[in-house]
């Protein structure tokens, strides 16, 4: 046998080393690179703050049930539905047949109304955005039969029935925004809260109501004020959501949602390569959780969320060098749709503190002749407090000799009087109110 050359061992030890490094080298690159183009496996979202348990309702108390019998009950066509949306935005309207479709639906109109007698009012927990919306578009319908049925009412004299009608709109929609709900839940609240106190302040002009009834209104709306964990429930029960449909995409079984993911998805012809769930799932935390806690902070205070320019669809080969591009996308569409969801609510709770004061000063004037020196004096006869102005702080600016009432505007407190106010009556809108520069009502004669 032949003996090997001396120091050959030697030789090929550091040989295996560098092959092994280099081999180590190939596995860290191939991990990084996976981890880049897919996210970091194993690095889970701790999201336990954003969590929402609710509390278990009787089912005694909860009005949920009875709406959704009313829903049920609700004969309703696509037909009737256009009609009511443009009697709301027309004062021309087929009178005749909205009666009609009020007459055919009255038992669920009476259903509607029964459930403002259930103390509580919690919406069922939904595993998904393609389950998160029974019965909305029937509670819309009921709403503005509603709506008009109390304004019937009205021009036929009976002012009490409709007046206690849009009080009862009013609360229905405080309940559903603050229900810990979707976000579709918390805009049908808005919603109704802002037609029925529209509606409140067309009739304030004609309202001959005696002064101790309208005392009672006031006060009914002051119980009525927004519930200010609401929103904070409508937010962890959209995260829940939005990390479901998250999931459902990287698995494939995604079917389609209530919100704008279909159309963000139809732009990429495989989103699954476009997509870092646990990246994307990260910005959908860091968002919520900033929204969370801009809540905490005064309206006039709040962060003006931008969302920026909307992400281009990239083809597909562009997904190779941006791995999270349809990730990105998705996170832009979140901020847009929910960012203002904070103004929102707090223009809905204005709107309802000014129908109260409005309420509240009408019927001062009306028992004592003329109208308050300050809103302070309407406390505690007609107003448990003094309103308060939601976006400048404090209490509402009032002007007694120019029968004004001032908000503040939704921006802060500004200097002057309002370019121009607008008088109640038939014509008001809440959409034109919140266009002025520091919004104002002037209070009818």
């Amino acid at each position: 046998m032949t003996a090997s050359p001396p120091g050959n061992g030697a030789t090929a030890e550091p040989q295996r080393r560098r092959r092994r490094r280099v081999l180590l080298g190939l596995l860290v690159a191939l991990a990084l690179g996976v981890a880049w183009r897919w996210g970091w496996p194993g690095w889970p979202v701790a999201d336990a703050d954003l969590r929402f348990t609710p509390a278990p309702v009787p089912e005694s108390a909860n009005a949920f049930p009875v709406l959704a019998a009313a829903g049920q009950a609700l004969q309703f066509g696509d037909r009737d539905y256009f009609l009511l949306d443009d009697a709301l935005k027309e004062t021309d309207f087929s009178r005749a047949r909205i009666e009609a479709v009020i007459t055919a639906n009255a038992e669920a109109l009476k259903r509607f109304g029964e459930a403002g007698d259930r103390p509580q009012f919690q919406v069922p927990a939904v595993p998904d955005s393609q389950t998160a919306l029974p019965y909305l578009d029937q509670w819309q319908a009921l709403a503005r039969l509603t709506l008009f049925q109390a304004r019937f009412r009205g021009e036929a004299g009976d002012q009490q029935a409709a007046l206690d009608e849009l009080l009862g709109l009013v609360r229905f929609g405080q309940r559903l925004e603050g229900a810990g709900g979707t976000v579709a839940h918390f805009a049908l609240g808005v919603q109704v809260q802002r037609l029925a106190a529209e509606e409140i302040l067309r009739h304030l002009p004609t309202l001959t109501l005696p002064p101790a009834a309208l005392a009672a209104a006031a006060r009914r709306l002051a119980d009525c004020q927004a519930n200010p964990d609401g929103l904070r429930r409508t937010c962890r029960a959209e995260y829940a959501l939005w990390c479901a449909d998250l999931d459902a995409i990287a698995a494939g079984t995604y079917r389609g949602g209530y919100a704008d993911i279909p159309t963000v998805l139809a732009c990429y012809p495989y989103p699954r390569l476009g997509l870092q769930v646990n990246t994307t799932r990260r910005g959908y935390s860091t968002f919520w959780r900033a929204l969370l806690a801009d809540l905490d902070r005064p309206a006039s205070q709040r962060a003006t969320w931008d969302p920026g320019p909307r992400p281009l669809p990239a083809p597909a080969w562009r997904l190779l060098l941006d791995p999270n591009h349809c990730g990105r996308h998705l996170r832009w569409d979140l901020t847009r749709r929910f960012a203002v969801l904070p103004r929102r609510a707090a223009r809905s709770e204005m709107e309802v503190r000014l129908c109260q004061a409005a309420l509240a000063l009408r019927g001062y004037e009306r028992e004592h002749g003329s109208l308050p020196a300050e809103l302070g004096q309407l406390v505690p006869a007609w107003l448990p407090t003094a309103p308060a102005a939601v976006f400048s702080g404090g209490e509402l600016r009032y002007c007694p000799a120019q029968r004004l009432l001032l908000t503040g505007g939704p921006g802060g407190t500004s200097t002057g009087m309002p370019t121009p106010p607008l008088p109640a009556g038939p014509d008001f809108s809440f959409a034109r109110f919140w266009h002025q520069r520091d919004p104002g009502l002037v209070l009818p004669p």
